[in-house]
């Protein structure tokens, strides 16, 4: 009997995706995208054994080695890039990285009608419309007390950036003009 179905990586398809479009070398990825080499150097390993990514000739002058999408990477993106971003919209990714990289996926896929749920779901459930409120103004009288006070004060502001990061992303992702 199979075991249950894996869910691809918001990683693994974003990354097919933008060799699909171009961005064809690890180095490419890391400075156009700004992907981290660190992850997506088993990402592309991944995709190479599943035969969904391959080599696509000698290194460049460079060194750096193209990539290519095969046909059946192309086919997964398309059926794993809407169900990436179904899942997103019912259980948002707990990372904003991966929520940006599912709003984009949706942007360049065919899917932006998907793109304000998406971004709204994120928004509920990572960054309430209210802020929490900030602790009691009683004296701190340990070193644990005052971190642990500073770290949530920290926390808080942090999570309003984020908000308001979301908001005007999915303003920026939904105008006529998208990105460019």
């Amino acid at each position: 009997m199979p075991g249950p179905k894996k869910v691809a990586s918001t990683l693994d398809v974003f990354v097919l995706a933008l060799v699909a479009e171009g961005t064809d070398t690890l180095y490419a990825l890391k400075r156009e995208a700004g992907l981290s080499v660190g992850a997506t150097t088993p990402a592309i390993r991944r995709l190479a054994r599943a035969g969904r990514l391959k080599r696509a000739g000698a290194d460049n002058t460079r060194g750096r080695q193209p990539l290519a999408i095969t046909d059946k990477g192309r086919r997964w993106v398309k059926t794993n890039s809407t169900e990436l971003i179904r899942a997103g919209i019912r259980q948002p990714p707990k990372d904003l990285e991966s929520v940006v990289r599912l709003a984009v996926l949706a942007m360049t896929t065919g899917h932006r009608a998907m793109v304000a749920p998406l971004l709204q779901a994120a928004l509920a459930a990572h960054y309430p419309a209210k802020s929490p409120k900030r602790g009691t103004r009683s004296p701190i009288r340990t070193a644990a007390g005052t971190y642990h006070s500073v770290l949530a004060e920290w926390q808080r502001r942090v999570d309003l950036v984020k908000a308001k990061f979301l908001k005007d992303l999915a303003k920026l992702l939904l105008r006529p003009s998208g990105l460019r």
